[in-house]
């Protein structure tokens, strides 16, 4: 179908859009009124009801739910990673966070402990297990998330269950308990839960390759720290639809089943030394599209830097400072001058090139 030139689109509701031509009666602009309603017919896209035409605009009906696709989209504890300690339970206890919003996205970075409680052992009392930082960055094309997570023990430990990433992918009654993915390049259909469908077992399918595509409209891509992906099947409904404390979890007494897409899955307990490594690891999701995504030579344990190009065809660099003080990203290859600021800053040193000053937990996203 052409490109709609000189049209207005009018929202009417949650169900209908308007498509409108003009301000005129006039012929010309009816007849594009019945070429858009033919051409949509054609089409037969998903979620379209019904297009009613008057004379100058185009009314287009939708189903909401299949059109927009909200029923891939679960909040609770998405994107955040999830480490599971030794106790009979594991909470987080918020930190710090900060955010930069700016024309088309944003980016949020924070930390956050993960506490193991109620450890059967003899006079055992709650233990701070780990550390983790998140980064999350929606790039202005409208269509990609970048997101870097760490997390590191906080003493000599054991856990029983590592999940980073950690993408929600809703499975139940909102999308008739029925997924599609695209795993080991190989389509497979995977049930989950409601409209009477008994509860999958717990599973975890490996994913080799680093990539997974839902539906075919939301596809994730391992950009470091773990060449392949796992999609972990809970086996229980583990999201509460009236979550009133979002750091903690509903265990086994949820309402929503959710499949989870991570990376770096661990399910076999292990010990763990002080401060060393869970997992460092950062991804794209992205909607209908495709991209390529990169760590640079320029990162290291505490600073993070990856190259982006998003659906629209820009070039994105993204860094991040995990660490505890400021520090400062030189890149030589890229001109100050010839790049846009989303967030964070940029400046021009006497030697050319580019350097990006980051504050401790600070975000830089840059266009070039």
């Amino acid at each position: 179908m052409e490109k709609i030139e000189d049209a207005r689109l009018c929202d009417a509701g949650d169900s209908c859009l308007f498509v409108e031509f003009g301000t005129t009666v006039d012929r010309a602009l009816n007849a594009r009124v019945q070429t858009l309603k033919k051409a949509l017919e054609a089409l037969s896209p998903s979620g379209v009801v019904e297009t009613v035409p008057t004379y100058r605009s185009l009314a287009i009906y939708y189903d909401p739910l299949r059109l927009k696709r909200s029923d891939l989209v679960e909040w609770q504890w998405n994107l955040s990673g999830r480490v599971i300690g030794a106790g009979c339970e594991t909470h987080a206890e918020n930190a710090k966070w900060q955010s930069w919003p700016f024309d088309g996205g944003f980016a949020t970075s924070g930390s956050f402990e993960w506490v193991a409680g109620n450890n059967p052992a003899e006079g055992s009392s709650p233990e701070k297990a780990a550390l983790a930082r998140v980064a999350c960055v929606a790039l202005p094309d409208d269509a990609t998330v970048v997101v870097l997570q760490q997390a590191e023990t906080l003493r000599p430990i054991f856990l029983n269950k590592v999940m980073g990433l950690y993408l929600n992918i809703p499975n139940d009654v909102y999308n008739g308990g029925k997924r599609t993915y695209r795993i080991n390049g190989e389509e497979r259909q995977v049930t989950g839960a409601g409209g009477g469908i008994p509860l999958p077992a717990e599973d975890a399918v490996r994913c080799q390759g680093g990539t997974l595509t839902v539906d075919g409209r939301l596809s994730v891509g391992a950009i470091y720290g773990d060449d392949d992906l796992t999609l972990y099947r809970p086996g229980y409904r583990q999201v509460n639809l009236a979550h009133q404390l979002p750091l903690a979890f509903s265990g086994r007494g949820g309402n929503l089943y959710c499949d989870v897409v991570c990376m770096g899955y661990r399910d076999q307990q292990r010990f763990y030394e002080a401060r060393e490594s869970i997992y460092d690891l950062g991804a794209v999701i992205r909607i209908d599209g495709k991209g390529e995504a990169r760590k640079r030579s320029e990162s290291n344990s505490s600073c993070k830097v990856v190259e982006v190009v998003g659906t629209n065809g820009v070039r994105y660099l993204l860094a991040v400072n995990f660490g505890q003080a400021a520090t400062t990203v030189t890149i030589p290859e890229i001109d100050r001058d010839k790049v846009k600021i989303c967030c964070g800053q940029a400046e021009k040193p006497a030697t050319g090139g580019l350097a990006l000053p980051l504050a401790a937990g600070a975000v830089t996203l840059l266009s070039y």
